[in-house]
């Protein structure tokens, strides 16, 4: 029981902690709204998730893990298509520039977007998951 309320703490903060500070997410600024997708979030990670991760098996051996991605890509649309204020929108990324090492500016997709708090949501996760062990 220990195991299922932490880990439905920290992906709720995760995705908390990913909506609160990247501009690829759309609440309406309704505080109930971002609360709400996380705990749906966070069910879904812990009951559906292993069940994709099963299924996808094959496609997770052949790619090294990398599609492991795209499933919570499709968690992530899965929230967007049932709760309405909550939308996964693509953004203009204006580029960065520190000490010569450069990243160009970037119009990003909804699915790029959807990506990137993917990867962002798993490395919050899995840090907040040693955090509290």
């Amino acid at each position: 029981m220990k195991k299922y309320a932490r880990s439905i703490v920290t992906s709720l903060l995760a995705f908390g902690l990913v909506a609160y500070f990247y501009p690829g997410f759309s609440y309406n600024n309704n505080y109930y709204t971002l609360l709400f997708s996380g705990a749906i979030f966070a069910l879904l990670t812990i009951f559906v998730k292993p069940i994709l991760k099963i299924l996808s098996l094959p496609f997770n051996l052949i790619t090294f893990g990398f599609f492991s991605f795209f499933i919570n890509i499709i968690i992530l649309y899965g929230i967007s298509y049932f709760v309405h204020d909550f939308k996964i929108v693509g953004f203009h990324f204006s580029g960065y520039n520190l000490s010569g090492f450069l990243l160009p500016a970037y119009d990003l997709t909804q699915l790029i977007s959807a990506l990137v708090a993917s990867v962002i949501i798993g490395i919050f996760s899995t840090f907040l998951h040693w955090i509290f062990k």
